[in-house]
Parts: C-alpha cells; sequence; structure tokens
C-alpha cells in the first residue's frame, strides 16, 4: 500500500465536528475505501425495537433474577 496525502487534515474534522456539535448535532464517522463520510447519529435509533437476541436475554435474565432454578 503506498502512502498518500490525505485529503482531510486532523484539523478540518475536529472543525466538522466541533460546528455539528454547537448546533446541537452528534456526528459520526464511517471511512470506507478512503473515503470518510460524517453521519448525524440519530439518537431515537437508538430506542429502536429490541431484537429477538435482546427480547430472548430480558426474559433469561428476568427467570435468574426470580429465582427460578
Amino acid at each position: 500500500m503506498t502512502a498518500r496525502p490525505a485529503l482531510i487534515r486532523q484539523s478540518d474534522v475536529k472543525r466538522i465536528l466541533q460546528g455539528a456539535a454547537d448546533a446541537g448535532i452528534t456526528m459520526g464517522i464511517v471511512v470506507k475505501n478512503g473515503e470518510a463520510l460524517f453521519l448525524p447519529v440519530d439518537r431515537l435509533a437508538a430506542e429502536k425495537e429490541p431484537s429477538a437476541l435482546e427480547r430472548w436475554k430480558a426474559k433469561r435474565n428476568a427467570g435468574e433474577a426470580g429465582g427460578h432454578s
């Protein structure tokens, strides 16, 4: 892999993230194929419907907490 100059500097990244934070937007960074993508993080996405595995774990943990053998 050959070294090549970065298209974006760390100071640019800091400025972008600080600007978003000042606007009240939480940003995430995804690097794919040498491209940096700045994406807003949707806080509501974290509150999505639990998966089948998560529901099973919650049910299992509730049973353990109840003292079932």
